[in-house]
Formats: C-alpha cells, structure tokens, sequence
C-alpha cells in the first residue's frame, strides 16, 4: 500500500478491469482501495479519466473534507502508469473483468458467464466486476428443483400460458441466439378484449424483476414516456420488457396513435428499425436487447409487422396456477442458465439445425423462424427440466399443451394474415369481372334468355349481361371490393365506358320485353381496362 503525503489517507490501486467486449485497448475501471488513519476503509471505481481531484472527491465524499488530495491524485496516477507499462512484476494480479452488461458474456479464454442483476452464473476463474447500468433487482430464491416444480405447475394451466414461459427462457438467451442463426424477432404480443387478463399474463412472467419498491421494473404503458422505453430496449439485454396496454379507444385519432406506437415496437423490438437516441448533439441508433412483450387489444395492420411477432390471442382468461409465484419463475430461470452454460455447446448444434430445415409452402420465413427457434428453446427447457427432476409422466401433457398453444398461434396468426390479403385488391374492376366471367362457380349464366329470370345472366351479343343481386355479390366477395355497393360498381363500369345505357335515368337495360333487367357490361371495354395490381 502507497502512503501519500497527507497522513490521513492511503490509498492504491489494487484492480484495473477490462470489458472483453470493447475495442478500445484502454482500461475503463480501476478499483481504488482507501483507508483512513481512524482505520476505516472505503472503495472506488473509477475509470483512468477520472482519477482526478474532483473524480476522487466525487466517488469518495469524505475526501472533501481533506485540505489538499492532488499528491494522493498523483500517486494514484503512479500507480495506474506503472500497472499498464508493466513495471510492477505482477501484473496479472491486477487484471479483472468488466461486465457492464446483462445477459450472456463471452469471455476471452472461450468460456461464457451469465449477468443475471447482481449475481454472476458460470464458472469464475478470473476477478469478475459485474457492473450493468440498471437499478432493479431479482427474485432468485434458492428453490429445489426449481424447473421441475415450474414444469409441473404448468400441468394445471392453460395451454396459452405454457409459450410465454418459453418465450422467457428464449429471451434469456436473446444474445447468444442471434450469434447462432439469422436474427430472431423476439416480440410476443399477447392480444384480446379488455378484461381477458392480458396484463396479469405478461405480469406473470415478468414479476420477478422489481424496483426498488418491489414493484416491477420492466413494465411500462404504452403511454409512457418512449425515452423511458427505448433505455430499458437497449440496456436489458437479454431481459423480457413489457409493453402493457395498447389499447382500443373511443377517440379515432388517439386508436390510432396507439396502433402506430404498437407498430413502431414492433419494428424497434425486432431491429428492423433502429432505436433512435440523443448522444450530445448527435443522434445516434441503437439495436433493441430486450425480448419485448406487448399486451394489445388489437391485432396489428400491416403483414411485415405481423410475421415478425409470436402471438398469443385471448378469447377468455387464462388459467394459471397460483403456486406459479415470481419467485419460482426467477429461480427456475437462473437453473435454465446454469443448466445452459453447462450444455452451450450442445444447444449450438440443435439451433444451426434450424437452419437447415425447410420451411412449409403455406408459411411465411420469418413466421417459420420464430416458430423454430421456440420449439428448439422448449425441447431445451424440457431436457434441463428433466434433469431437474421432472417426470416424464409430467413432460407428455405439458408438451401437448405447448403444441396445442403454438397451433393457436399460429392459427391465429394465420388468419390475420389471410385477413389483410382479402383486403387487399388483386385487379380494378375490369380486371375482377373478368375473373370472376371465367370462373363457372362464380355466375350461373343461361343461353336462354326466356330463363333470365332464374338464373344470374347471360352473355349476350359478346356482352356480359348480369343480374343487379349476382352483379353485386360477385364483386363483394372479391379481395379488396368487400364494402362496395352496388351504385359504386355501377358508377366505376359507367367511367370506364363499358355500361351499354338504354334510356335515361337507368344504367340497367331491359334485352328485351318482360325480361328482368340487367347491367349490359361491354367485354371489349372491360378488355382495354383490365389491370392486375
């Protein structure tokens, strides 16, 4: 230990801690060990910049209180120059590990720890310094057999309980997922009516992570403040964030806002838009780390962001046991953890698996990833549960009740998807009749004009004549041409010239006498206009 010139205080540098994952070859924290000379001690870290006067005064306060600290700042610099140009002849003793991040790190001899709040997991073979920028922490009690019990209570809830949990254990591993195979999307959007319990879900899987005040850490309205937001999609890495309560409102304009804001999520939680934040007088882009979760009472509007997510529609409450406590779920993750980092590279094997394996005609890629990567996260969740003591007469039901949730997902998914597309126009209007001309199922037309009256049509003189009723509901069962009406078809035919009028006052023409009336479509016309889009 170095003495300084003031009697009062020694001090020395006794670590100097390296972040394995930054490119700068400067040391970004040095541990300062001080005693008083009434025998009392106090610890700092600071990083070399700092090492000044009023960085001391400002890690330290009872500093301030000494006339003159600069021969203690001096000798403290000493100490740091001559760690770094190796002059002391036991350098190594002085070097340690930065961790300021959560989640999974990658150490330089190979192995991997894991960051979980306060708490180091993974064998420690060198001074480890965990120092991630959060004010949270964790309920990691020290349960037996914390899987198998989780597993086991998963037997008596509802199947759409069982994927949020797995989506949990993925978002664990966010980080070291996206090392091992294409970007995973990593948002879980949980939709339904007010009421349905949608929160208490999200809360479930989340509560385990609390403030100060215990209460929970990661969840945020959607009407909180998105500066708020977009710090904890950065800095949580590998930590579920949820976003609660895009709601449904009375107010066009505010229901609006709130469907742009899920979607924005969407595309910042997934990274197929960056994070956008104030550095100074720059503004610069981050990546999302988070696995978000959002509660909806909407579906979402455009496919892009429809495919990038895992949903997990509500139709009525979800049954979940109440034994399945924050503190169970905290500590059956820190055991999924341990048993990972002891399994790392068997688990790389099952997920470059993945890439390998083709994807359905009916599915969209991204929809096929996500999918993938929770199967191979669950069979993962099972084995280590397994191994936690879990029956295998407790693993079949929780399996099917997996299944049954994903195919619920998906089904639900499914369905959104083939909503949007049928609201979509394939072709204008001439295009549509054209189609629907060619296809028997479509109008029931006759050769025999005498049975007009019985049937949906028919072409007459190379013109398509169509009943009013068969005219409109053709064209209402197309994509896209669902809230036409009548007038507005007759209206659009009438512009582009293809309507053959009679008289005044009608666009429907009578072929001849006591014959019903009809709209006389010019196929000619309906030819020169076809489009497809």
């Amino acid at each position: 230990m170095s003495k300084n010139n003031a009697p009062s205080v020694y001090a020395e540098i006794s670590r100097i801690y390296h972040d394995p994952a930054a490119s700068s070859l400067v040391p970004p924290l040095a541990k300062i060990d001080f005693l008083f000379d009434n025998g009392s001690m106090a610890t700092a870290f600071l990083p070399p910049d700092q090492l000044t006067t009023s960085g001391l005064k400002k890690a330290v306060p009872r500093l301030r209180g000494l006339p003159d600290i600069r021969p203690l700042v001096r000798e403290l610099n000493t100490q740091f120059a001559d760690i770094m140009d190796g002059t002391v002849s036991n350098f190594e003793t002085f070097s340690g590990l930065l961790l300021p991040r959560t989640g999974l790190q990658r150490l330089p001899d190979g192995h991997s720890l894991y960051v979980l709040g306060d708490q180091l997991i993974g064998p420690i073979t060198t001074p480890v310094l965990p120092r991630p920028p959060v004010s949270y922490h964790m309920m990691l009690s020290p349960i037996q057999h914390p899987l198998a019990a989780l597993f086991s209570e998963l037997v008596y809830c509802s199947s759409v309980v069982v994927a949020p949990i797995i989506f949990l254990f993925a978002t664990l591993l966010r980080s070291w997922i996206n090392e091992i195979t294409p970007s995973w999307q990593a948002v879980l959007a949980i939709t339904g009516g007010q009421g349905l319990g949608k929160t208490t879900l999200a809360r479930k899987i989340t509560d385990w992570i609390c403030d100060s005040q215990n209460k929970p850490a990661l969840l945020y309205s959607a009407g909180s403040t998105p500066a708020a937001i977009h710090d904890t999609m950065v800095t949580a890495r590998d930590l579920p964030l949820v976003i609660d309560d895009l709601c449904l409102s009375a107010s066009p304009k505010l229901q609006q806002k709130y469907r742009d804001l899920g979607a924005q999520f969407v595309r910042e939680g997934t990274n197929a838009s960056g994070i956008s934040k104030k550095a100074g007088n720059q503004t610069m882009s981050f990546s999302c780390n988070a696995g978000i979760i959002l509660t909806a009472e909407f579906a979402l509007e455009n496919p892009s962001d429809i495919t990038r997510c895992i949903f997990i529609p509500l139709t009525q409450p979800p049954v979940v046991a109440s034994s399945l406590t924050p503190e169970l779920i905290g500590a059956a993750c820190r055991r999924f953890i341990e048993w990972f980092l002891q399994h790392e590279s068997e688990a790389a094997e099952n997920f470059r698996k993945i890439n390998s394996e083709e994807k359905p005609d009916d599915m969209h890629p991204r929809v096929f990833h996500n999918f993938l990567i929770l199967r191979t996260v669950f069979s993962l969740a099972l084995r280590a549960a397994r191994e936690d003591g879990l029956s295998a007469s407790s693993a079949e039901p929780i399996t099917a009740r997996y299944e049954t949730g994903i195919e619920q997902s998906q089904q639900y998914q499914k369905k959104l998807l083939d909503d949007l597309d049928r609201s979509k126009k394939k072709g204008n209007l001439a295009f549509v009749l054209l189609e629907c001309y060619g296809d028997p199922k479509v109008f029931n037309l006759t050769k025999n004009i005498k049975k007009l009256d019985k049937r949906d049509g028919i072409e007459w003189k190379n013109d398509l004549c169509l009943r009013p009723a068969a005219l409109e509901r053709a064209v209402r069962l197309q994509d896209g041409y669902q809230n036409y009406t009548l007038s507005k078809i007759a209206r659009e035919l009438k512009d582009m010239g293809a309507l053959v009028i009679q008289e005044e006052g009608t666009l429907q023409v009578r072929l001849k006498k006591d014959t019903p009336r009809v709209y006389r479509i010019r196929f000619d016309a309906l030819e020169e206009y076809e489009e497809r889009f």
